[in-house]
């Protein structure tokens, strides 16, 4: 076994800052922190720095390298390769370092979460899935949530969220549910892809998205609440992330408070053939809120699935337990597994 003394980590993002700020709480050394693109030249009184501007010490193999690459806009993988031929004594991707230290929660990655007690479950729902690339993915992504094994983080189908091309199509009319509807993103995607929008139900309780939702009112049908959802009716903390919209989200520390409402008693009139759940975490609380209406119309599913750890067995399993004849289509379209959504359509 390698002896560690000191560590480097590269991107100087908030990710970045956190393992720096992990690291030096525990009184360890921290030599450099590394950006291809440095904004700060320190942070917290460690230098930041392009790495090939780094003075090289002759112990690279006592430095511990992080990768601290953990967003949807960056592929880990290349820059693992890239750092591990720099010669550090070891490069540790972000599930790594957190199974060495208690690095906070962030979306999946999760230092205490138990990966390993759910392979039962995992074994249970993988027949389940109606693909064999939805099985792969499934597989893959559990064993790099558990174990960081980089090379089965998957590659992702980067341009068709929601309309994957190898997925059967929704009806060629719509009548779309939108949760977590940002800045109409969606909407726009679908148009794209040729659907119609006979009408849309959006729902977005972040002040900055819903003014640019509702610039879209007259290219479609749309009727746009600033709501949160839920499985209920309440009002719930939430958290606007002023440096990025789209991850604004209910937050027990959030200093907002919101309204929020159940889809089975707001959209029980409306008859939608296709509900959209991107909803920073809530996904599975909001769709306790929606069986009735799910029940009662069938409307083909997606789900994002990569907010929190458990999310891709317990959102299948919940939806495959109500025995709706949905088949179920498992897609990765961001890097680092985010924007991993679960397709369900509907026999109907």
């Amino acid at each position: 076994m390698k002896k560690i003394n000191s560590y480097v980590i590269y991107s100087a993002g908030e990710t970045g800052r956190q393992a720096a700020d992990l690291l030096l709480q525990k009184n360890q050394t921290v030599l450099a922190i590394f950006d291809r693109n440095p904004k700060i030249s320190s942070y917290s009184g460690v230098d930041v720095l392009r790495i090939d501007e780094w003075l090289r010490p002759s112990n690279m193999e006592e430095i511990s390298c992080i990768n601290a690459i953990h967003n949807h806009y960056i592929d880990p993988k290349s820059i693992n390769n890239d750092l591990k031929a720099v010669g550090f004594g070891e490069v540790l991707n972000m599930v790594e370092f957190s199974k060495l230290w208690p690095f906070p929660d962030k979306y999946w990655l999760s230092s205490s979460f138990s990966y390993d007690s759910r392979i039962p479950q995992l074994e249970r729902l993988l027949p389940l899935l109606a693909d064999d690339l939805s099985r792969r993915l499934l597989s893959d992504t559990w064993g790099y949530w558990s174990r960081g094994v980089l090379e089965l983080c998957p590659e992702p189908s980067l341009y068709d969220e929601y309309v994957p091309a190898d997925v059967p199509r929704y009806p060629e009319v719509l009548r779309l549910i939108d949760c977590g509807a940002s800045n109409g993103s969606t909407l726009t995607r679908l148009a794209k892809a040729g659907y119609q929008l006979e009408a849309a139900l959006a729902f977005e309780p972040d002040p900055v998205n819903f003014k640019k939702l509702l610039a879209k009112t007259n290219d479609f049908n749309l009727m746009p609440l600033p709501l949160g959802l839920w499985s209920s009716e309440m009002q719930l903390s939430f958290a606007a992330n002023s440096d990025n919209s789209l991850a604004s989200g209910l937050d027990a520390g959030g200093t907002t408070l919101i309204q929020c409402a159940s889809l089975d008693t707001i959209a029980i009139n409306f008859n939608p053939n296709l509900i959209k759940f991107d909803i920073e975490g809530s996904e599975l609380e909001v769709l306790h809120g929606a069986k009735n209406l799910i029940r009662k119309c069938r409307p083909n599913l997606c789900v994002s699935v990569y907010h929190r750890p458990g999310d891709p067995l317990d959102i299948l399993d919940l939806l495959a337990s109500w025995d709706l004849d949905y088949q179920f289509y498992l897609r990765c379209h961001e890097f680092n597994t985010y924007g991993l959504v679960l397709y369900c359509i509907s026999e109907k």
